[in-house]
């Protein structure tokens, strides 16, 4: 249970991404899965026990009868405007993936703290999971991510930061290690598997400075 997001730029293969997620999750424990979404063709017919529930009842209560019996909530909608409404249901032991259209793990955590009061905001760092930001590279669009997993230690850092107003000084690579993964380091996993060029490595990345520092190192 708890909050995981998905995100990334318009196009960006974010429904695709949230599809592979819940594959995986039915295939370790098969459970109902209901799907808010703008574009109600969107085909989820090859996961199992896949409900529709349509994008004008995303405004609906958490308690709502629509909701009964299900345990994993998708919000495949680009945008949230009742960010307490998943926070609720995460609470009470649902499983929520919702997409956002933006661009990195850090502007998603910006958008919390500026959008959200404290109490608000603090509940939702309780109930969250992880960020994947996914970004297609290349020709072939290979999808390389920002991941940050939030362990319990992390959630009680970024609370701390919160508090004391000082989340400005969050550095991820350096303060979550073992639990982020920098868009570079996934671009680099791409280009050592020969699944993107340099070009598209460096046309794609969100540091290319970093990047060039991160090949030289390795002789690249």
């Amino acid at each position: 249970h708890g909050l995981f997001i998905v995100a990334g730029e318009r196009r960006q293969g974010k429904t695709s991404l949230l599809q592979e997620i819940v594959y995986n999750e039915q295939m370790s424990k098969l459970s109902l899965v209901g799907v808010h979404s703008i574009v109600q063709s969107q085909d989820w017919g090859n996961i199992e026990s896949v409900v529709q529930l349509g994008h004008e009842t995303i405004e609906f209560d958490s308690n709502h009868a629509l909701y009964e019996g299900i345990e994993r909530i998708i919000v495949d909608t680009n945008s949230v405007k009742n960010w307490t409404k998943w926070i609720e249901m995460a609470e009470q032991g649902q499983s929520v993936l919702v997409s956002l259209s933006i661009n990195s793990v850090r502007t998603t955590f910006n958008k919390f703290v500026s959008d959200l009061d404290l109490k608000t905001c603090l509940r939702l760092f309780n109930v969250l999971n992880g960020i994947a930001v996914q970004k297609l590279v290349g020709a072939n669009y290979q999808p390389c991510s920002e991941i940050f997993i939030a362990k319990q230690m992390h959630k009680d850092q970024l609370r701390k930061h919160l508090i004391d107003n000082s989340f400005f000084k969050v550095n991820f690579v350096d303060d979550f290690k073992d639990s982020y993964q920098s868009l570079n380091q996934s671009i680099v996993q791409k280009l050592i598997r020969r699944k993107i060029d340099v070009q598209a490595a460096f046309e794609s990345s969100d540091d290319p400075e970093a990047l060039d520092q991160i090949l030289k190192r390795m002789g690249l």
